[in-house]
Order: C-alpha cells, then structure tokens, then sequence
C-alpha cells in the first residue's frame, strides 16, 4: 500500500489489505480455538482424571476388603490348628507329669 494519504485506493491495494486482514483473522481465529479447545480438553481430562480415580478408589476399597478377608480365614484357621497343638502339648505333658 502507497503511504501518500492523497494517492486513489488501487484494486492492488485492496487486495494487500484484504489479504493480511484475512491472514490475521486465520491467525487470531485458530489461537482462539487452540486456547478454547485447550481449555474443554484439559477439563474434560481432569472430570476424566477424577473419575478414574474415583472407580480406582472403589476398586481398591473392595480388594482392600477381600485382603482382609483373607487374612482373617487365615489367621482363623492358624489359631484354630494353633490352639489344638497347644491342648496337646498340655495334655502329653500332664500324661507324662512335665507340666510346671
């Protein structure tokens, strides 16, 4: 484009504007969109995030409570078998009169 102020406008000209003003938009429009995009996926990840994390917390919680399920029918069963071992231990030490 011409600088003199008083030179006629030429379809040239037009066409120079016309041309960067569209090139800025494109340029301004695919930022605004990056930036908005941007902002919904980094949301939607973190509701994501959150979810996953709740569904792990419930998973856990439940594996958490068969562990000790097991644990406990574990030590259960070693108490009871425990328990008759120590009564016969008592009893063969009496049949034998080693009791203190």
């Amino acid at each position: 484009m011409t600088t003199d102020d008083t030179t006629p406008v030429t379809r040239r000209d037009l066409k120079e504007f016309g041309d960067g003003l569209r090139k800025d938009l494109r340029r301004d429009l695919r930022r605004d969109l990056r930036n908005e995009l941007g902002a919904e996926l980094r949301a939607e990840m973190r509701s994501m995030n959150a979810e996953n994390l709740q569904q792990m917390m419930v998973l856990f919680e439940g594996l958490r409570h068969d562990v000790f399920g097991v644990v406990r029918d574990a030590v259960s069963i070693f108490r009871d078998g425990h328990g008759d071992h120590e009564r016969r231990i008592r009893r063969l030490e009496r049949r034998l009169n080693l009791a203190a």
